[in-house]
Formats: C-alpha cells, structure tokens, sequence
C-alpha cells in the first residue's frame, strides 16, 4: 500500500478552488440550457419586440442609465419609461446584444428619471418610477419575466427596489406587490 502525503494548505485551497469553477460552470451551463429551452419552448417571434403592439408576448427589458446619461424619447406608461434611447452608453450594448439573441424576444424600455448629478433626488425619482413601472409591467403582463439592467446611479436605483432601501438609512418598504415580488 502507498502512504499518501496530506495536502498542503495550498493544495487543498486549489481544490476547493478547481470545484467552485466546476460548479459555477455547471450552474452557467444550465442557465444557458433553460435560455435555450424556453427559447424553444415559448419563442419564435421577431427578437425586435419594440415593434410589437403588446408588450406581454415578450420578455420585458427596462434598463436604467447612469448620471449624465442622454434621456430617451417617445414616452408611454404615464411618462415613466421611453421606448426610444435613454438607456446610456453602458447599458445600451445589452440591450443591442438581446436583439440579436435568435427566438428570444424582447419588449424593450427605458427608466425616465432625471439620472442627474444631485443624486439623492435623482435616485429617489428613479426608485418611485421604477416600482410604479414594475407593478405596472406585472399587473398587465403577469406572465412576462422582467430584465433590469442599469449602470452607475441607474444600478443604485435597482439595488434600492430590489431591496426596500429608501433614502432613509433605515430602509422605509417600498411598495413592489406581492405578485411582482414574485416575478
């Protein structure tokens, strides 16, 4: 029988190491798998969905761009969101990436808040648009996943949705309902 050296503290790091990337690569894998099987599943039309009358046959896209980011045009939803530009030079290449996923369509917006230099306002604008616009989305689409994407001052206004965090440093609920929690 041959004696086995136990591993050194290196070694044993570069394990543990060699098997999370095994695992994030399986877990990326199987996201990537899903992606094409729902494509399959529930795809097939045009990937430019902002052509489309409604916005429910697809996945919805709203990206919030970062301060000093050009505004958008062509304003819908109670003015809250444009369906034209404003999405900022560092959200914009995901969008531009989406359309050309095949069978994977896309209804595509963009916040409509002021992404100024005076943030607290700014980010407090954002954060009421985009719940109001989120409840909306769920409430008139119930069954259309919901992508986020934002840059800068637009990723804090997500962070603060997506975690109830107004600007007190106590964190007041925001009003997401429970239904579009659950999206």
């Amino acid at each position: 029988m041959i004696k086995q050296k136990p591993l050194s503290v290196e070694a044993r790091d570069n394990v543990r190491r060699t098997r999370k990337s095994r695992r994030r690569r399986g877990i990326i894998s199987a996201i990537g798998a899903l992606t094409m099987l729902g494509s399959v599943l529930f795809g097939g039309a045009s990937a430019n969905a902002a052509l489309s009358s409604s916005m429910c046959d697809f996945a919805v896209f709203v990206g919030v761009r970062g301060t000093g980011a050009p505004a958008g045009s062509n304003l819908v939803h109670n003015g809250r969101v444009w369906t034209n530009g404003g999405l900022g030079d560092q959200v914009a290449p995901i969008r531009s990436a989406l359309i050309n996923v095949p069978d994977m369509p896309f209804y595509f917006l963009s916040l409509a808040y002021p992404a100024t230099a005076a943030l607290s306002p700014s980010i407090e604008d954002g954060r009421l648009k985009l719940i109001a616009e989120l409840n909306y989305i769920n409430q008139t689409c119930p069954y259309a996943p919901i992508i986020l994407a934002g840059h800068s001052q637009g990723a804090q206004v997500i962070s603060k949705v997506l975690t109830g965090a107004a600007t007190s440093p106590l964190g007041a609920p925001f009003n997401l309902t429970p239904a579009a929690k659950a999206n």
